[in-house]
């Protein structure tokens, strides 16, 4: 009985977790998405003529376009993690290409927010053995929260090293941190 009640008990923080992400999603979707339908009936209205600002909500459509894209990407990522029967494909990767390819797809919007990327990979760093969608999904999650959460001082550095017989990335910013972290 006692072993019955415990596991229902776990069901039931798991629907609740469930439930609260499902929740959270839903709206951290719907914001972007609410800046792009806005953007586009304000231009499809006309209300502007000056090229600058034509180009400064094209810019902001992009922005949000990419925040909406990695919002799904994390989405995926999670059916993908929460589907056993979805295997990972383990393959060597290269880290710097890792890297590279986590920072592409954030380069327009580093530059925008003027920020400094500070990137330390040695070159003679082994490949990691690591699912490569799997692998950018994380570093596109870190460099994001790096991002969002920078105020005055705009820095993210990334460096990668040997650490016993394995390889660490790590991704640092100057944000606000993590209360009581």
């Amino acid at each position: 009985l006692i072993v019955t009640l415990r596991g229902v008990r776990v069901a039931a923080e798991l629907a609740a977790m469930k439930s609260d992400f499902v929740s959270g999603v839903t709206h951290e979707l719907k914001t972007p998405l609410a800046v792009i339908r806005l953007i586009a009936d304000t231009l499809a209205q006309g209300r502007y003529d000056a090229q600058q600002t034509v180009r400064d909500y094209a810019a902001l459509r992009g922005r949000e376009g990419r925040n909406l894209g990695r919002l799904i990407d994390n989405l995926l990522a999670y059916a993908r993690m929460s589907d056993v029967r979805q295997a990972y494909t383990f393959e060597p990767l290269d880290v710097s290409d890792l890297v590279d390819g986590a920072l592409e797809r954030f380069r327009t919007l580093l530059a925008e927010q003027r920020f400094s990327v500070d990137v330390q990979v040695p070159p003679d760093l082994p490949p990691v053995r690591a699912d490569r969608q799997a692998a950018l999904q994380a570093l596109d999650n870190v460099i994001d929260t790096a991002i969002k959460y920078s105020e005055r001082t705009r820095v993210v550095q990334i460096q990668a090293r040997v650490v016993d017989r394995s390889v660490a990335i790590g991704v640092a910013d100057r944000g606000i941190g993590i209360p009581g972290g």
